[in-house]
């Protein structure tokens, strides 16, 4: 019991989750019987700070009254079919025992005239756990003592409603990521089975008709989160004012996502369709279409991830390793991409913790179906990222070549020409706005940014040199240092005039522009 229990989850929330696909079968199972429309279902979580409480109700089909208690109490029990619903092991209703000190259940079937609460006592059954405080009693006495039952007989109005209410009471137990709605909502808009945003995503329409086309239509519930907590009297002007904060969940996909060291974000054009080659339906999935340029920084959105029957499978691990069957640093390429895959095959089923696949033959073969997708993506990936190499290379030949131009000019006398100087002053400036060009371009990650900003520092620090010396030669006796500002003027003027006029002149004006301004 405390396998399936305290010792069943790593990730705390995952605990939330188990109950949102508890909901989720529930509405499946309403929708089936006609109680629910096709497009309705809905599930609230609502984190109740005032009282030390989390909930989640569902409009799903509720367990008739006189089925209740033995359903609940039942552990590893579910009459639930594997193919069609999202749970079946009957083990994820037990979850929340490790975190509350009372777990209950309110349910409602719509053929019952009375509503059912199914109690927990969390504090009991947790000691009973605890090797040192055990009394040994067997499994039957104790579920009968901490597991009760009671009943309320619905009123008129009520008759024909249908739901269930896990309740989570005296969570102190439960650590901040349960509790914060922030950490939670970003949680379940990657694993629950939530819908596109239909504002800020617009490929939902061509993924739910290619999903359709398998004969298994992508099935979602609406999601929708509460917090109840004491308003900030500095806002309101009341000690004991309650704040109701309430907000739907959405998948993270959005039509722009932000690479790193990238402030501008990449669009995504379009969604790349895939499917098994054997024809037997046992997957398909969809990959963004976006400039490959580097690891996201939507972390919530960023990676392949796997999903059955519409839940999300782990995190991004499962497709991690897989792209690192190539070599392992290319475990990193995964998130540079944004997709799901969704697996279709009654073969494949998801572990108990559900952090992978039962490992069978069905699994095996579809992961070997996965790699050369896998391999493609690291073709493009690999291929940006060694083009980007060598121009960095390029730039540290540049930036070196310039250094040492300058150490020579620096070591003839105050007042002696150069002979090239204004050649000199003008390479230093188009290598300092070809890399300051790439800085705000595409980045793979913040080591390259560093890289490029060292580069870009020696490259300014050389111009200084030459401008100090060149100004010592014609007797200035301040030095003028360009603000930011100023900088980026003369770069943009520096660039106009280059694009608009003859490249002799051009170099001819910038000369005198910059005797004159001393520079």
């Amino acid at each position: 019991m405390e396998s399936l229990t305290t010792g069943m989850y790593g990730e705390p929330r995952h605990t939330i989750r188990e109950y949102v696909q508890n909901a989720f079968d529930a509405i499946e199972t309403a929708r089936d019987s006609g109680t629910l429309q096709k497009t309705d279902g809905k599930v609230v979580i609502t984190v109740d700070k005032i009282k030390n409480s989390i909930s989640i109700r569902d409009n799903g089909s509720g367990i008739r009254s006189e089925n209740a208690w033995r359903t609940l109490s039942a552990i590893g029990a579910s009459a639930k079919e594997r193919s069609e619903r999202a749970g079946f092991r009957g083990i994820g209703r037990l979850a929340g025992l490790a975190y509350c000190d009372t777990l209950r259940f309110i349910t409602k079937h719509r053929s019952d005239v009375r509503e059912t609460t199914v109690t927990f006592d969390c504090i009991r059954l947790r000691k009973e756990m605890d090797p040192a405080e055990s009394t040994q009693t067997d499994i039957q006495t104790l579920l009968t003592d901490t597991v009760k039952d009671t009943y309320r007989t619905t009123s008129e109005s009520e008759k024909a409603s249908h739901y269930t209410e896990v309740v989570l009471e005296g969570i102190d137990l439960a650590p901040d990521e349960m509790k914060d709605v922030d950490k939670l909502s970003s949680y379940l808009s990657q694993t629950a089975p939530v819908k596109f945003y239909p504002k800020l995503w617009s490929h939902e329409q061509k993924i739910e008709n290619f999903a359709a086309e398998f004969g298994k239509p992508i099935k979602t519930i609406e999601l929708v989160i509460r917090e109840i907590d004491y308003a900030d009297p500095l806002k309101t002007g009341e000690d004991d004012e309650i704040s109701v904060n309430e907000f739907e969940i959405f998948k993270p996909y959005r039509n722009h996502h932000t690479p790193k060291g990238k402030k501008e974000p990449v669009e995504v054009s379009g969604v790349t369709l895939l499917a098994d080659s054997s024809g037997e339906n046992k997957w398909w999935g969809w990959i963004g279409d976006m400039p490959t340029v580097a690891t996201l920084n939507d972390t919530d959105a960023a990676g392949l991830r796997v999903r059955s029957k519409n839940i999300q499978i782990d995190g991004t691990d499962i497709m991690e390793r897989l792209f690192a069957e190539s070599r392992v640093s290319y475990a990193r390429f995964n998130k540079w991409f944004i997709g799901e895959f969704h697996i279709l095959s009654d073969d494949v089923v998801p572990n108990a913790r559900r952090d992978s696949f039962e490992e069978n033959d069905a699994w095996r073969g579809i992961q070997e179906e996965f790699v050369p997708i896998l391999q493609d993506l690291t073709k493009r990936t690999y291929k940006a990222s060694k083009v980007r190499n060598e121009k960095y290379k390029r730039f540290k030949r540049s930036a070196d070549a310039i250094t040492e131009a300058v150490e020579k000019r620096m070591t003839l006398p105050v007042g002696v020409e150069g002979g090239n100087d204004p050649a000199l002053l003008l390479r230093i400036d188009e290598i300092y706005l070809e890399i300051s060009a790439e800085i705000s371009k595409d980045i793979t990650n913040d080591e390259d940014t560093r890289t490029l900003k060292l580069m870009l520092a020696a490259v300014n620090e050389n111009r200084r040199r030459l401008q100090r010396q060149l100004a010592a030669g014609i007797d200035s006796d301040v030095i003028s240092e360009r603000t930011g500002a100023e900088e980026r003027i003369l770069r943009v003027v520096w660039s106009v005039m280059q694009e608009m006029i003859d490249p002799v002149l051009y170099k001819e004006a910038r000369r005198e522009i910059e005797r004159r301004l001393a520079i």
